[in-house]
């Protein structure tokens, strides 16, 4: 079941105010067809609990910020913007009462109750996963500090200057997430609970290249679809597309035009991703005693899926431009069928 919030007629969330909270993340997770969910379903089941509540946690706020708030017209952004600005501050202050064990429906201090979009949209069961799974051990609250930061800053609609700042943007917006995923790869049961065998700050350095890297190419491969929802959409520096001749507002039409100045972006965009993939090569050398055998093949496999699909845009930029560019879900299960696993969870009909 999926329910829309009203206000943010582009969001919706893919499980129902009453289904089971596991059922829910599981529900939430699968209706992302992300590379994550691809990956994720080859995890134990006490440590996919774990990765699907706290992805499906992350994806709400993320999606009402992109699908029901930055892709609206901006009369709508200009009416919504304080009510998406609570709605991020109040599913923080439920996410880490989640993770803390505590009662997340009295945790927030903003609009809460029926006015709560994401609580309106079904994301109830969701919190109450995110609590269960935390109980057998969870990575802390810091991972959602950031990526509210990142919401934030995104509800506010301000322009990314330079390099450097996008890379500060980023830790929110994707190594967040990335090192929550390092996280439950590199758990293992101490005293009955699940405890990374790196500390908090090892796994945000290796979850950064990482997470850049796949980042950098998801750019690339939604560039045809992103740029005309509205320049609000384009995380790119604004110092990146003025060395294009671009601007955020002027992507679109560029990118549908199939223009030198797009092309020279995505090849730009190319040449970058390739300077993490380098170093995402080496943390997966340093990572693999860390992991088992499983989890060491769930991390080839999700790095092989943006590797072949960056060969791919490296070898020919213009097909960022292409809107049917797509990556290839293909390639993990090869890797998964190479070691002779199988998902731990199995969908039906497969």
């Amino acid at each position: 079941m999926t329910r829309s919030s009203a206000g943010f007629p582009g969001f919706s969330i893919a499980c129902g105010v009453d289904d089971d909270p596991e059922n829910a993340a599981l529900a939430v997770t699968r209706a992302s067809a992300s590379t994550l969910w691809a990956v994720g379903r080859f995890l134990p089941r006490e440590k996919r609990r774990l990765f699907e509540a706290a992805y499906a946690t992350m994806r709400i706020v993320d999606d009402l910020v992109d699908d029901g708030f930055l892709a609206a017209p901006p009369a709508v952004r200009d009416r919504e913007r304080q009510a998406v600005r609570t709605a991020v501050d109040d599913w923080l202050a439920r996410c880490r009462a989640a993770l803390a064990g505590t009662a997340w429906r009295a945790a927030p201090a903003g609009a809460g109750g029926a006015s709560d979009p994401l609580l309106a949209a079904g994301a109830g069961p969701l919190y109450d996963a995110l609590t269960q799974a935390a109980r057998a051990g969870g990575p802390g609250d810091r991972a959602w500090r950031l990526l509210a930061g990142a919401m934030r800053r995104d509800a506010a609609e301000r322009p990314i200057d330079d390099w450097p700042d996008f890379l500060s943007y980023c830790e929110g917006a994707t190594v967040a997430p990335a090192a929550v995923f390092l996280f439950v790869l590199t758990a293992r049961a101490q005293d009955g609970r699940l405890a990374s065998t790196l500390d908090e700050e090892a796994l945000f350095d290796a979850a950064r290249p990482m997470a850049l890297f796949c980042y950098l190419v998801h750019i690339l491969r939604d560039l045809a679809k992103d740029a005309p929802r509205g320049g609000q959409l384009v995380t790119l520096p604004a110092d990146l597309l003025a060395a294009h001749g671009l601007t955020r507002e002027a992507v679109a039409a560029a990118v549908a035009a199939r223009a030198p100045e797009a092309l020279g972006l995505a090849a730009d965009l190319a040449g970058r991703a390739a300077a993490y993939r380098a170093e995402t090569e080496a943390v997966r050398e340093r990572l693999a005693p860390d992991l088992g055998p499983r989890e060491r093949a769930i991390l080839a496999a999700l790095t092989t899926v943006y590797a072949r699909l960056h060969d791919g845009l490296a070898a020919a930029p213009e097909r960022a431009l292409d809107p049917q560019a797509a990556a290839g879900k293909g390639e993990a299960a090869a890797v998964f069928a190479a070691e002779g696993l199988t998902p731990d969870l199995v969908e039906p009909g497969a």
